[in-house]
C-alpha cells in the first residue's frame, strides 16, 4: 500500500446514537432471533395445548378457536413488545452512564492501516484485516470487527453527500487493498 493522505469525519457521538446502534445491533443479531423464534414457537405450543385442553375439557369449539385466535395475535406481537422492551433496556443504559468514554468528540480517521476512532479517553486502530461486515442502521453505520464489535459512525458525520461519497469510496479502496494482500484463509481473505 501507498501512503496517502487520510480522509476523518468528526461528530459527537450521543447516548441517543448508542441507544439506536445497540438496538439494531442487537435486532439483527443472530443470537436475538433464533430467541425470538424459539419464544413465538414455545408461546403458540403453549397456546395450541391450553386451547385443546378447553375443548377437551368442555369447553365449546368456538370458546377454543377464539383461544387460539387470541394466542396467535399475542405470538404476533411478541416481536414488537421484545424490541420495545430492548431499546429501553438499552436507553436505560446509556441514560445512566455506564459507557464510560464513548460519548462525545470522535474523529475517524481512514488510514493505511485501518480505521482510526480517536476521543478524548482513546484511541481504537481497526485493522482493515479485521473487518467482517459494514451494515447501514436507523442513522448510522456499524463497521463490525467481530459478532459483537463494532465501529458506530453515526449518518451525522457526513454534512453532505459529497463527504459520504469521498469517506465511502475511499474505505473501499483500502479495505479492498487490503483483502488483496491477506493470504487465503485469513479473516476477510476472499474464498
Amino acid at each position: 500500500m501507498t501512503d496517502a493522505e487520510p480522509i476523518a469525519v468528526e461528530f459527537e457521538f450521543t447516548p441517543e446514537d448508542w441507544a439506536r446502534a445497540n438496538a439494531t445491533h442487537s435486532w439483527n443479531s443472530e443470537l436475538t432471533k433464533k430467541a425470538l423464534t424459539q419464544m413465538q414457537v414455545l408461546f403458540a405450543v403453549i397456546v395450541g395445548l391450553m386451547s385443546l385442553l378447553l375443548f377437551v375439557g368442555g369447553t365449546s369449539l368456538i370458546g377454543a378457536l377464539a383461544m387460539g385466535f387470541i394466542g396467535v395475535l399475542m405470538v404476533g406481537a411478541l416481536k414488537p413488545l421484545v424490541r420495545h422492551s430492548q431499546k429501553r433496556q438499552i436507553a436505560k443504559v446509556a441514560d445512566l452512564g455506564l459507557i464510560n468514554g464513548i460519548f462525545g468528540h470522535h474523529r475517524v480517521e481512514l488510514r493505511e492501516e485501518g480505521i482510526l476512532n480517536s476521543t478524548s479517553g482513546y484511541d481504537w486502530l481497526v485493522k482493515w484485516s479485521s473487518i467482517e461486515d459494514i451494515k447501514e442502521s436507523d442513522g448510522s453505520f456499524l463497521i463490525y470487527s467481530g459478532a459483537n464489535s463494532f465501529l458506530t459512525i453515526p449518518s451525522s458525520a457526513f454534512p453532505d453527500t459529497e463527504t459520504l461519497r469521498a469517506f465511502g469510496d475511499r474505505f473501499f479502496e483500502l479495505a479492498g487493498r487490503a483483502r488483496e494482500e491477506l493470504p487465503p484463509g485469513q479473516v476477510g481473505a476472499d474464498e
